[in-house]
Formats: C-alpha cells, sequence, structure tokens
C-alpha cells in the first residue's frame, strides 16, 4: 500500500515525464520552424536578387 508521500512522489515523477515529453516536442517544432525560415529567407533573398 502506497503513503501519501509515495503518492506525492509518484505524481511528481508524471509531471517530471509530462514536461520533458513535452520539451522534446517543442525543440522539434522549433527546429522545423528554424528550417522553414531559412528556406523563406533563401526564396525571399532570391526575389530580390531577380527584382534587381
Amino acid at each position: 500500500m502506497f503513503t501519501k508521500k509515495d503518492r506525492k512522489i509518484k505524481n511528481q515523477e508524471a509531471m517530471i515525464h509530462n514536461r520533458d515529453i513535452l520539451i522534446g516536442d517543442m525543440e522539434k517544432q522549433a527546429k522545423a520552424l528554424y528550417k522553414e525560415n531559412k528556406e523563406l529567407r533563401f526564396e525571399l533573398e532570391e526575389n530580390n536578387v531577380l527584382i534587381i
């Protein structure tokens, strides 16, 4: 049988695990956005060269 302290520890472990998953997802999203922005900057530069 779990004591109140054991349940609290398990709850905190679950919260940490969920936070780690969220951070991982956010890092993946940030990398994807960085890549997309890089491609858009390159396209914009190409368009500026064509205009000039």
